[in-house]
């Protein structure tokens, strides 16, 4: 008799909490917890940067022209690269959201997105005269960058358009994993000294994680008890990243000097990593 007494009070409440769940208007249904799923695109347009500066040069009357040389070396090296990104962007989202007066809704809102073909890469040939010698110097270099995936930690503040939807601005912190690298071969050519090595080159790249911020907007619409559909727009900057290397000519031969270096020049690669995202999501509330 005790179990059926329970039963029966275990269903009756479950019947109340029901009715009061049916009861709620769809303004009300916004607060809470809630979990989806989310899917866009996202592109970039931050140019990748390399430059070039002398770090040593073997000094005359040892070495003639070795800071012609470099200075050729330097040309070759030091450019700025187009690094347009974009692609397909999802992953999932999770939040909370309070009911303030006069219908507007105050919340936060987590999610992680992973990117794909959100790379960028370039390469160029080119050639660069020596000054007062019979010589150039050729360079071959390439450049890429990309994101891995993306991540936010966002405040929301919207406001009650109709119960059944509302408008929000967003914004808060962003994080992410980022890679560049650079890849320069230079190679002398018609090298009158005849005391040169003939090719050099160089690598250097970065791999981390870096945080920054975001900012952007939207619009949610319940359109089901418990379900709402999402569309936003994010823009988002993680900052630069610089990555550096050297490359040089070391002097060959029975020489005195052989294996010093005839010039050594420093390498940086820097580039930026932000961009926009526009995305459709959907929403299961709790």
């Amino acid at each position: 008799m005790l179990r059926l007494s329970v039963s029966a009070a275990v269903v009756a409440y479950a019947i109340t909490l029901a009715s009061a769940a049916s009861a709620q208007t769809p303004g009300q249904a916004w607060a809470g917890w809630y979990a989806g799923l989310n899917a866009g695109g996202t592109w970039g347009n931050d140019p990748i940067t390399t430059s070039s500066s002398n770090s040593e040069f073997c000094p005359e009357p040892s070495c003639n022209y070795a800071l012609d040389f470099a200075n050729a070396s330097i040309e070759g090296a030091t450019g700025q690269f187009s690094a347009k990104t974009g692609g397909f962007i999802g992953g999932g989202q999770l939040g909370y959201n309070w009911l303030l007066a006069n219908g507007w809704i105050a919340g936060f809102e987590t999610d992680v997105q992973g990117l794909a073909d959100s790379r960028a890469s370039t390469s160029r040939s080119s050639t660069a005269p020596v000054a007062n010698v019979a010589a150039d110097v050729g360079t071959d270099l390439s450049v890429t960058k990309s994101i891995d995936f993306l991540g936010t930690v966002r405040g929301r503040l919207g406001y009650q358009v109709m119960p059944s939807m509302f408008v929000f601005g967003t914004g808060g912190f962003a994080y992410g994993h980022v890679k560049s690298s650079t890849s320069i071969s230079q190679h002398l050519i018609g090298d009158g000294l005849g005391i040169l090595e003939p090719s050099f080159d160089t690598n250097s790249s970065v791999s981390k994680m870096r945080a920054g911020w975001t900012l952007g907007g939207g619009f949610e619409w319940m359109f089901a008890p418990n379900w709402s559909a999402k569309g936003e727009y994010l823009y988002y900057d993680l900052g630069s990243v610089s990555s550096g290397s050297q490359i040089g000519d070391r002097i060959r031969g029975a020489s005195s000097l052989t294996g010093t270096y005839y010039f050594l020049n420093d390498v940086r690669t820097t580039t930026r990593f932000d961009g926009s995202i526009v995305r459709a999501g959907l929403n299961y509330h709790f």
